[in-house]
């Protein structure tokens, strides 16, 4: 049986215009997964008990400080007498979220190891060994050992590490500009603070699933098995180095091609929106994949206006903006935004001086969240695609009115078929590439605010009480091989196509209540596909077999 190690994946800051590591505000409330199958029902002490399926060190250093308790993470509901304790509350909380959601019967190890290191990243993780062609799993693909233990039912790492984890030790010891926020939920505005809890549940997910092979393997990682390469018309499993690299610099190129993940999509993900141009002359505005994120909606009518652009190298807002919607880059927003200095807060004068909307820019590594202070609506977007949506609108008359909208049937960060993007582009840093969610993939709200999926390149939260989620990442998971908690109990429910009540499958029904095949293995399975021809799957031939197993029109 092949094993082999593997590097750590990394979570990094994001970057602002300037190149300037942003300082976030970071907020988190009591986690809402609306309607996911076990979570909403259990209490915070539940919830920690079902951590009890992750073995690691209680007592490293991090979790034996007897240091006085954090006040922030007080107010936010983890009440233990000492920081060690806090850590190792919400170290439990974050590991037992996963564990509720996820069917997790065979124990999970986790080692955390130590080294000198900056404060350019919060964090680091990564599956210890990996392993193929067994039980469960599709030929000749590697999955980590925390996920083939599942699919063996056996431990495969022989009490060894599946999952490494570094914890950023000057973000421990206060040594960096930011503290980590131990809070279990959030009442108010979390200033300099990194929620703790969603940063390991961000982390525990590249360990169980969302990684990439080594650099020396031939053969893909079961992640890899799950993405299609719109530009090369092939699974990205079968490119070859080349090929990928050449994949991974053009943005919105790869998309995550799973089944239980399409299917979800419309259930999980926000509707996207458009900026249509009310003018017959001809134009080329491109399409927003963006993210609405402010307390006040988009109307279902949308917004008509006028576009008001703002110079980044003077931030200069003045006169009556008369329900205008205003273009701005967020390098004038550094208030809103929390960034290092004040001294810009564009957005709110925009909104004082009568702007219907904005359109703002975001590093290309993170999308930006509400603002509590902001009752218009907010869309932001990747840099790159800001920019070019700018040089749209200047080759139109300045007097031209737009109609920001609601985009039907099409939903944010996904392609034509509902697709959700992963991250890619060009000077994105190895460890963020690829193994995220593009940062337009958005949940819905609930109760109108911001919902953070757990895979964004990036665990900062804007300046308002953002909900955390694992609702849009759990069918990756179990397209990858994962189960939801409730598979296995012999009842079809929420993420499951399928339920034999046998937890190691049958041969009409998989062990993760999926029905058998993945689209691409050149088999037909007449539940779920019209055709399959494996490699010579394309999206671009009319009749031809499609990358998602159906036959083009």
């Amino acid at each position: 049986m092949f094993i082999s190690t593997k590097q750590q994946s990394t979570t990094k800051h994001p970057r602002c215009l300037k190149n300037r590591l942003i300082n976030f505000i970071l907020t988190a409330i009591l986690v809402s997964f609306s309607s996911l199958t076990n979570a909403t029902t259990l209490t915070v002490e539940q919830i920690i008990d079902a951590s009890s399926i992750f073995k690691f060190d209680e007592n490293h250093s991090m979790f034996t400080s007897t240091a006085a308790p954090d006040e922030l993470s007080t107010t936010n509901g983890n009440t233990e007498s000492t920081l060690g304790a806090q850590r190792l509350k919400a170290f439990k909380y974050a590991l037992g979220i996963i564990a509720s959601e996820l069917r997790i019967n065979q124990t999970i190890d986790i080692v955390f190891y130590d080294s000198d290191t900056n404060c350019d990243y919060y964090a680091t993780a990564s599956y210890a060994y990996s392993y193929q062609n067994g039980k469960n799993q599709i030929a000749n693909t590697l999955y980590p050992s925390s996920l083939a233990n599942q699919l063996l039912q056996t431990d495969t790492s022989n009490n060894s590490a599946d999952i490494w984890i570094r914890i950023n030790p000057k973000y421990l010891n206060g040594s960096c500009n930011k503290k980590f926020n131990y809070g279990l939920y959030s009442n108010e505005k979390n200033v300099n603070a990194i929620d703790f809890v969603q940063l390991i549940m961000h982390e525990m997910t590249h360990g169980m699933g969302f990684e990439k092979r080594p650099s020396n393997d031939s053969n893909p990682f079961i992640y890899e098995r799950m993405l299609w390469v719109k530009d090369k018309q092939d699974y990205y499993s079968n490119l070859n180095n080349d090929q990928r690299t050449e994949a991974q610099k053009v943005v919105s190129n790869i998309v995550f091609n799973g089944r239980i993940t399409r299917q979800q999509a419309s259930n999980i993900l926000d509707t996207s929106v458009k900026l249509v141009p009310q003018t017959t002359q001809e134009s080329n505005i491109p399409k927003i994949d963006s993210n609405v994120v402010t307390t006040g909606a988009l109307p279902e009518s949308g917004i008509v206006g006028q576009i008001n652009i703002v110079n980044f190298d003077t931030c200069a807002i003045s006169g009556n903006l008369g329900g205008k919607i205003v273009l701005l880059p967020d390098g004038c927003a550094r208030k809103e935004f929390g960034y290092d200095g004040t001294q810009y807060d564009t957005i709110i004068k925009a909104q004082n001086q009568g702007a219907s909307a904005i359109i703002t820019s975001a590093a290309e590594t993170f999308r930006v969240s509400a603002f509590t202070d902001i009752t218009i609506p907010v869309v932001t977007m990747p840099l790159s695609d800001y920019k070019n949506l700018q040089s749209a609108i200047e080759l139109l008359p300045s007097d031209t009115t737009y109609s920001l909208e609601k985009q039907a049937n099409k939903l944010m960060g996904t392609d034509e078929s509902g697709r959700p993007f992963v991250h890619t582009g060009l000077n994105l840093g190895s460890a963020s590439i690829l193994l995220h969610w593009k940062p337009s993939v958005s949940p819905k709200p609930v109760n109108n605010r911001t919902v953070r999926n757990i895979m964004e390149p990036n665990t900062v939260n804007g300046l308002e009480y953002a909900q955390r989620s694992i609702r849009s990442t759990i069918p990756a998971l179990i397209d990858m091989g994962w189960a939801v908690h409730s598979c296995g109990n012999g009842v079809v429910e929420e993420f499951e196509e399928c339920d034999s009540g046998n937890i190691n499958g049958t041969a009409s029904c998989a062990q993760n209540c999926t029905l058998p095949g993945y689209c691409g293995d050149g088999v037909v399975n007449s539940a779920t596909e019209e055709c399959d021809d494996g490699k010579n799957n394309n999206d671009n031939t009319v009749n031809a077999c499609s990358s998602m197993c159906t036959v083009n029109k």
